[in-house]
């Protein structure tokens, strides 16, 4: 099964330390943690405490801190790798690769429901979990990436200002990679994937 203690260093090396960037609508953020979408979050306690007694943070910083490396750990535990089952998702490449465009994102979950067989009804419960364990492993990997491709497009699409960090979002898509059974996938398989993808993409949004 997979192990979020081995995507988690993943995760935050990713995310880095301490932003505060304009044209970020996440707004204030520490190790990917929007104070936008969790205002109530404990670590910010800790990060404001901080600022008073040592001053502003500097960007990218990251604060040493126990207490609130555990908060970090937990919010993402809890808020993205439980939401998803992830536990239970057998192969650690795909738990991660779904859970990471959770963060990153948002998951459209429906879509990759239809592309297991499953009713398409956002949820994902062991019915799900029990279709992406018996899917082909490296085709649904390969699907869910062309998938976040596609969303990062549109976001740019429809966003020009989100340009500026479109280059960043593909640096963070190409660094995971499948792991598991088969060989890698050859041109053939991935063009008929993103036929596929192409298609039920369109589907939900027409």
């Amino acid at each position: 099964m997979a192990d979020f203690s081995a995507y988690i260093p993943k995760l935050l090396k990713h995310e880095g330390g301490y932003a505060n960037v304009a044209a970020d609508k996440g707004g204030e953020t520490y190790r990917g943690v929007s104070r936008v979408k969790n205002l109530t979050w404990a670590g910010w306690a800790i990060i404001d405490d901080y600022k008073r007694k040592v001053g502003p943070l500097k960007w990218n910083q990251v604060i040493q801190n126990a207490q609130l490396d555990a908060l970090v750990n937990s919010i993402y535990k809890a808020q993205y790798w439980d939401k998803l089952k992830a536990d239970f998702i057998k192969n650690q490449s795909i738990a991660e690769i779904m859970v990471d465009f959770y963060v990153n994102g948002g998951l459209v979950l429906r879509t990759i429901q239809k592309f297991v067989g499953v009713t398409a009804d956002g949820i994902i419960g062991q019915q799900t979990v029990d279709a992406i364990n018996k899917s082909n492993q490296e085709k649904l990997f390969n699907y869910i990436k062309l998938l976040r491709k596609k969303h990062y497009d549109n976001l740019v699409a429809n966003d020009p200002t989100q340009r500026t960090f479109y280059e960043g979002w593909i640096e963070r898509l190409d660094s995971f990679f499948f792991s598991g059974k088969g060989v890698a996938i050859t041109g053939g398989t991935l063009f008929v994937v993103a036929l596929v993808a192409f298609g039920i993409y369109k589907a939900n949004n027409n």
